[in-house]
């Protein structure tokens, strides 16, 4: 799963523009979270000699979703190229999906340029969230910029207190800066809201490796690991 911004599609009406079956089919499937039936539903959809430019890029983009949403991030973020090789991405949560993609690609500077893009998108009219703020602070985080990752993290979290990871990974950007006690206090705060998530099912790899760098962070500060944190890593 990609983190945050892969729970939406962003292709709002977009199955009414499609007029192949594979097409509306596929993005149903990947809509009801069958992901591999999808993948290969659309693959056929994007098969078809018939496709106008706009709804090869619309099944460009589920197909893109879909390819994160089974770890293949590779995949998805070379989907992504295409799909914004037809158009320019013009709406935010498609900013932030490919972001996502790009970033677990390793494409830190292109996921940077994405959630930046998203942030100023209408004059900035959806930044004031927690998902655009956790988002741009991660890959401000990645691209080594920790005082703008700060910032970023320190708009969002108010607007999502609970939100752990944004605590977490601020404190990662605090440690980067050599503000340990800052870093600390991010950590002891979140240790809490930890224990509000749902980490009752397997994690995929991405999120398998994430919750390590979890609970490397706090024994680094010799912290007690949070137990919903160590005890999904033992699944």
């Amino acid at each position: 799963m990609m983190w945050f911004g892969a729970g939406t599609l962003a292709l709002a009406g977009c199955a009414d523009k499609f007029g192949a079956t594979d097409c509306e089919r596929g993005y149903r499937l990947a809509h009801e979270g069958d992901f591999a039936a999808a993948k290969k539903t659309l693959s056929r959809c994007l098969a078809a000699q018939d496709l106008s430019s706009s709804q090869k890029r619309s099944a460009l983009i589920a197909q893109a979703w879909v390819h994160g949403n089974l770890d293949d991030e590779l995949s998805a973020a070379t989907t992504y190229d295409e799909a914004l090789r037809i158009a320019p991405a013009a709406d935010y949560r498609e900013m932030i999906n490919a972001s996502v993609s790009y970033r677990y690609a390793k494409r830190y500077k292109d996921a940077l340029q994405m959630n930046v893009a998203a942030a100023e998108l209408d004059g900035g009219k959806y930044a004031d969230s927690m998902m655009i703020q956790y988002q741009l602070g991660w890959s401000y985080q990645l691209n080594g910029e920790h005082e703008l990752a700060v910032a970023a993290f320190t708009k969002g979290i108010p607007l999502q207190p609970d939100f752990a990871y944004a605590l977490w990974r601020r404190a990662l950007s605090y440690e980067a800066l050599g503000r340990s006690e800052k870093a600390k206090a991010d950590l002891l705060a979140a240790s809490s809201l930890f224990l509000k998530g749902d980490l009752s099912k397997p994690l995929k790899p991405t999120l398998k490796r994430m919750h390590q760098e979890v609970a490397d962070s706090y024994k680094r500060f010799g912290l007690q690991v949070p137990a919903p944190v160590a005890s999904a890593l033992l699944r």
